[in-house]
């Protein structure tokens, strides 16, 4: 029966792919998909009650279908990132290479690759599904060995598994080289608890030089976390190494605090530093202790969001629980190196607040340092694991009308974990990014397939990917710059920027052209854009939602 709920989840979701340009998925998605989800997590439960031999396959194919909304209902592709990273795996099948050979990424980029050689299946595919399916079928796996190390209940431990997506999972609904990281390092951590000999250390080490090679920012804490389980074990072989063992955490502690900002401040010029430690951790602490109450929407989207803003309350009271138990019960010194790690990151928080990110477009500044959030999250998995597995028992205690409403009101916050774990579009939260349409692709083609010389164009980022998508990087750089505007920190985003939120001028135009030494530019405007009205005048208008205006010089 819960084969036959998931089929069912997936035709509808297939139902409801779109080419469109849209903000959510959730915006093509009926409402009777929540039922059918709800009741196919109603049979997984049964079927873990019942002690089926096929439970944790059946765990796998729920996280699949709980991670792979977007892969599914955006036919082109979701975000923006992916679609530059597949457009560098594709040039790097081609020719072997990319340029400037760079360290970062180079995990997935192999991976993709390799899978792709291998298999004959298309980069595309393989890219967007890397990480939603890796996830899927190796989290919970690897949780039931971490739950089975410290609990004996299979059944338990599978329900715990399943309740475990109360916690939104954004990151692992698309492939990004982060979100690899993010994967491998999870891993990592969920597997350092049987690593009690040397011979446990190959695996460790893979893990974490995976999720280095994927992306240093979940790689860097990797190392660390690796250093902290190796003086471990020579402390347990060495009397050298035990009695230093203590000033050598302090130290590795120390360094790993400051690697990250220290990283980002080597490696890229741009950055300033203005250090402001009681506003930074005073402004830490007032985000972590803000509750939300919303009451302006009806009862469902009420609860829905009363959940997606105070989240952090039931995250933060599950990792002090889960600590509390583990100091009382546990005397597995892997659990501190959780709170170590944890405890860095959130020096590296501070110090990485300090560093000005202006030269990056305002909606991307915070993004590095809200990444240290879900860094910390993931070193501080294993307690809410505990801590759940404490409530869990609790609730088997009660009578069986108490063990209904508990778990009835448990699958409700699944629901609200799924909705809140993708974009969305309602009364209370505007995920505002929409995704590449295909109009956008119509008018990148238009473009190319009407002008006889080099040209430039100013184009929103959706757009841009669009094009990437069709044209790749190859041969496509006049004076030094793609001919659209990518990456956004090219001074051909800010001048888009210029003509949407300024005043539109040739002027502006202009300016693009002489930055690439060409005599041709456009400008794409999307009628999504909130003053489309006011620029739009007489112009080539495509499937009325793409204006293109062109100009020579």
């Amino acid at each position: 029966m819960y084969i036959i709920s998931w089929i069912v989840n997936i035709i509808i979701l297939f139902n409801c792919q779109t080419n469109e340009s849209i903000v959510s998925n959730w915006q093509k998605i009926p409402y009777y998909f929540f039922i059918t989800y709800i009741i196919s997590i109603l049979f997984l439960f049964l079927s873990i009650i019942k002690r089926t031999r096929l439970s944790l396959l059946l765990l796998s194919l729920h996280y699949f279908l709980s991670f792979s909304i977007a892969l599914i209902v955006y036919k082109i592709g979701y975000g923006f990132d992916p679609f530059i990273h597949r457009a560098t795996v594709k040039l790097i099948d081609e020719k072997g290479f990319i340029l400037p050979k760079n360290i970062y990424y180079l995990g997935q980029y192999s991976l993709v690759v390799l899978i792709h050689k291998a298999t004959f299946l298309p980069i595309n595919l393989i890219d967007k599904l890397l990480v939603p399916f890796l996830t899927a079928i190796s989290l919970p796996a690897f949780f039931y060995n971490f739950l089975n190390t410290l609990f004996k209940s299979r059944r338990k431990n599978l329900i715990i598994i399943l309740f475990q997506l109360i916690i939104p999972f954004t990151a692992f609904i698309l492939t990004t080289p982060q979100s690899l990281g993010y994967l491998f390092l999870l891993l990592l951590i969920l597997h350092s608890l049987n690593s009690e000999y040397f011979s446990d250390l190959p695996v460790i080490f893979i893990f974490a030089l995976a999720s280095l090679a994927a992306h240093p920012m979940a790689g860097i804490p990797a190392i660390f976390f690796t250093l902290f389980i190796v003086v471990r074990l020579l402390g347990k072989k060495y009397h050298f190494f035990k009695k230093r063992k203590k000033p050598i955490y302090g130290l590795i502690l120390l360094i790993s605090a400051i690697s990250l900002p220290l990283s980002f401040y080597i490696f890229n010029t741009k950055i300033k530093v203005g250090f402001s430690f009681l506003n930074t951790l005073g402004s830490f602490f007032s985000s972590i202790l803000h509750f939300s109450l919303p009451v302006k929407e009806n009862v469902i989207l009420n609860f829905v969001y009363l959940y997606a803003f105070n989240i952090k309350f039931f995250i933060l009271a599950l990792i002090v629980v889960g600590i509390y138990l583990v100091l009382r019960r546990s005397h597995n010194e892997i659990f501190n190196f959780y709170i170590f790690m944890a405890i860095s990151l959130l020096i590296s928080y501070i110090l990485l607040s300090s560093i000005d990110f202006s030269y990056l477009i305002s909606y991307e500044q915070q993004d590095y340092i809200e990444r240290l959030n879900f860094l910390m999250l993931l070193f501080l998995t294993p307690f809410i694991l505990i801590a759940l597995n404490a409530i869990l028992k609790k609730i088997l205690q009660q009578n069986t009308s108490l063990q209904i409403i508990y778990f009835t009101f448990i699958t409700a916050l699944l629901g609200c974990s799924l909705y809140t774990s993708y974009p969305r579009f309602d009364n209370y939260y505007n995920s505002h990014g929409y995704s590449v349409g295909s109009t956008d692709i119509k008018a990148v083609k238009l473009i190319e397939e009407n002008s006889l010389q080099n040209y430039v164009v100013l184009a929103n980022q959706q757009v841009s990917v669009a094009a990437l998508n069709e044209f790749g990087f190859d041969k496509r750089y006049y004076n030094g710059y793609y001919f659209y505007p990518i990456p956004t920190s090219s001074p051909f985003y800010q001048l888009y920027l210029d003509m949407v939120y300024e005043k539109p001028t040739r002027q502006t135009v202009a300016q693009a052209a002489k930055l690439a030494d060409v005599k041709q530019a456009y400008f794409i405007l999307n009628k999504y854009w909130w003053a489309a009205d006011k620029i739009i005048d007489d112009v080539y208008i495509l499937d009325n939602s793409v204006y293109i205006f062109k100009y020579d010089f």
